[in-house]
């Protein structure tokens, strides 16, 4: 995912990362057009088969600049996800949004949990919140983190307050997030004698 990141241009920016929504994209041609700009830097294969034919039978052209930039002019040369890989996630974790951020954790076992502290406020500018329990395993139907980081959004805190999960987020996620940490707890997630985030294992929230 990284490689593809790093080598695929983002064309398009929608609602909330941008000022376009989904009708604009289908407006503009919709994920047919993306690809046919895709194409021109030759980013697909086009002669392989997909159910309605091979893909270059399905490519399209852009009818709005705007919303789907030429490749040359992309809103950014490389995508806006990147897969990180440290003490916290040995086998990678998925980061969007902030680069750069320090500071002390505040650690939730569930969601409902989190989202009561985030609603009272009890976390201060620059706090990490982790919410663990929530991934494949420890949460049943690996729900989505949204509206966690919704809140923080709504109070103008998600540029100052990160996020960590071993749950999912989706493209409607906004701020400093961190989600998919993987191994999650129930699958053996690094020690606090292995590892310097010992947030993500203890048992009980708390400030670390």
């Amino acid at each position: 995912m990284n490689e593809l990141s790093d080598t695929t241009p983002q064309l398009c920016r929608l609602s909330p990362a941008g000022p376009h929504h989904m009708e604009d994209l289908h407006r503009a041609g919709g994920i047919p057009a993306v690809m046919g700009e895709l194409a021109k830097g030759g980013l697909l294969h086009p002669d392989l088969p997909t159910v309605a034919g091979p893909v270059r039978a399905r490519l399209r052209g852009a009818a709005d600049r705007e919303v789907i930039r030429p490749l040359g002019e992309p809103y950014s040369p490389v995508g806006g996800i990147a897969v990180l890989f440290g003490s916290l996630a040995p086998e990678g974790a998925v980061a969007e949004g902030m680069l750069r951020h320090r500071g002390p954790a505040r650690a939730f076992d569930s969601e409902s949990e989190a989202v009561r502290a985030i609603a009272a406020r009890e976390f201060a500018d620059g706090d990490v919140i982790v919410i663990r329990y929530v991934g494949p395993k420890g949460g049943s139907g690996m729900p989505e983190m949204l509206t966690p980081t919704a809140l923080l959004s709504g109070m103008g805190v998600d540029d100052r307050v990160a996020l960590i999960t071993d749950g999912r987020f989706s493209g409607a996620t906004r701020g400093a997030a961190i989600g998919h940490v993987s191994p999650e707890p129930p699958s053996g997630a690094p020690s606090p004698s292995t590892s310097p985030a010992s947030a993500w294992t203890s048992s009980s929230p708390r400030r670390r």
